[in-house]
């Protein structure tokens, strides 16, 4: 008996000069679980609207969680992406070009894995962008100052100019070490993580796949017509 595949569509009207947004989970970034107050803000709105699991997030798209709340997001066709996105925090969806998303304000733990050859994946913030090709971080930034904890492997960094350039060096971050940087400084020195942070991290990576792989084979890859039907 062949295995059952289910096909989940999520469609959203938004009121905008008579337009109706259609969308849906194959679009790329999926919403794999949440706790709290968390909304997402849809590009070219002003509104947020409560989070549920398995809701389509766009490029553009701005998710945000309040006080003690947190979500935790995947990539449709990468079943090795997930993040997950700490209290207080807004973060933009992009579309990988170069950036994957955008950090504002708050914090994100990032797991990859299965990256293609010489492909990336990077995060930006006010400060500057954080990538790996498969690694574990997690960094927070209040828009002044970047923190980055490596836990699993290597991560690098690109600190932003006055001018708001990427700067092409990138600065590392060994597994098991932290780096701050601040706006328009080179990062500081590597340190070496406290061990009881490191093992939390981990403990959230590892709830955060287990979560993950769990939708693995319901959420399938599909093509979505302009009148909201595979």
């Amino acid at each position: 008996m062949g295995r059952l595949l289910i096909p989940i569509v999520f469609v959203t009207l938004l009121i905008n000069s008579s337009l109706t947004h259609i969308f849906a989970v194959s679009d790329g970034v999926y919403v794999i679980d949440f706790k709290g107050d968390v909304k997402v803000v849809r590009q070219g709105t002003n509104t947020g609207v409560q989070c549920f699991n398995n809701m389509g997030v766009d490029p553009g798209d701005i998710i945000h969680t309040g006080p003690g709340s947190s979500a935790t997001i995947g990539y449709v066709s990468r079943s090795s992406f997930n993040a997950k996105i700490s209290e207080n925090t807004l973060v933009q969806i992009r579309d990988g070009q170069p950036f994957w998303m955008e950090l504002s304000t708050g914090g994100l733990l990032t797991r990859l894995g299965n990256l293609q050859p010489g492909e990336q994946f990077m995060i930006k913030t006010p400060v500057g962008a954080c990538g790996a090709r498969g690694t574990g971080w997690y960094m927070t930034t209040n828009g002044h100052e970047d923190h980055i904890t490596a836990f699993e492997h290597n991560v690098y960094y690109r600190p932003l100019d006055q001018y708001g350039d990427l700067s092409e060096n990138e600065i590392w971050i060994n597994e098991g070490y932290a780096r701050k940087a601040v706006k328009y400084e080179e990062p500081g020195q590597m340190t070496a993580a406290d061990p009881g942070f490191l093992d939390y991290l981990w403990k959230e990576a590892h709830t955060m796949a287990e979560i993950g792989s769990a939708h693995t084979g319901i959420i399938e890859k599909k093509n979505i017509g302009t009148n909201g039907t595979i």
